[in-house]
């Protein structure tokens, strides 16, 4: 029981964790990296390159060739000695091997070898490519949500402050130092203040929808980005994003 009890606490804990994480620019663009179904495809297709080029290489090489049979025959046949009947089963079997190569086809071969490095070669790059546009636009997409956060905090606080000036000025009128057309001016400040509000978190709303969908997220699952002064102090030290994240170089693909 206490084995059950202390797996559930963990379980809760991570769950709680889970909920409460705080997604940073580099957690964005690593899982937006590693989920993306074009990097998988690139990946996939480099691989395919790679087995192309194993198998130009492979054509220099002679080829060999083993093959072997084997026979069995049984029935009647006639005993020369005896000049009778008798049942008889026959084995026999035979071995071959066989060597060619190719001593000149017009160069075909060294061609074929030089396009499969070339294919492999700009497979590399594509997959980097796609990799450091998709950190780029996961990037844009998350200061933009950024930015958006921001334009709530500003709508909100001016929201509160058309607030406080309404319930301000309806107590003025009440005590009749503020007339109803004053009343009426601030209570249409708070209306537009109101629907800026709305407007703004519509903006967040969309611009997180657009994240989500660049990283590849599950759009239902909650999800919630780090405020501007962690990502901030995060990235003040770095002049550029992208060899940080990706610090392999694609012109020396692993063989």
């Amino acid at each position: 029981m206490k084995k059950i009890g202390l797996f559930l606490i963990v379980l809760l804990f991570q769950s709680v964790n889970a909920q409460e994480k705080k997604w940073t620019l580099d957690d964005c663009i690593q899982y937006a990296v590693e989920h993306n179904p074009q990097r998988a495809k690139q990946e996939a297709q480099n691989k395919v390159y790679k087995q192309d080029q194993r198998q130009a290489i492979g054509g220099f090489l002679p080829s060999l060739n083993v093959s072997t049979n084997a026979y069995v025959n049984f029935g009647r046949g006639i005993d020369p000695v005896t000049n009778t009947y008798i049942s008889t089963n026959t084995f026999y079997n035979n071995y071959n091997i066989n060597s060619s190569m190719n001593l000149f086809d017009g160069m075909s071969q060294i061609y074929r070898e030089k396009m499969a490095r070339v294919n492999r070669f700009m497979g590399a790059d594509q997959l980097q490519d796609t990799k450091d546009q998709l950190a780029l636009q996961t990037m844009e997409i998350y200061f933009n949500v950024l930015y958006y956060k921001g334009t709530v905090n500003i709508a909100q606080d001016k929201l509160n402050e058309s607030e406080a000036n309404s319930k301000k000025t309806q107590r003025m009128e009440e005590l009749g130092l503020k007339s109803v057309p004053d009343l009426a001016e601030i209570k249409a400040t708070e209306a537009q203040d109101r629907l800026a509000l709305t407007q703004q978190k519509n903006l967040l709303d969309a611009e997180i929808i657009k994240l989500k969908t660049k990283m590849n997220f599950p759009v239902t699952d909650d999800f919630s980005i780090a405020d501007y002064e962690k990502t901030y102090s995060l990235h003040s030290r770095r002049i550029v994003f992208i060899p940080y994240i990706f610090p392999y170089s694609c012109l020396s693909p692993e063989y």
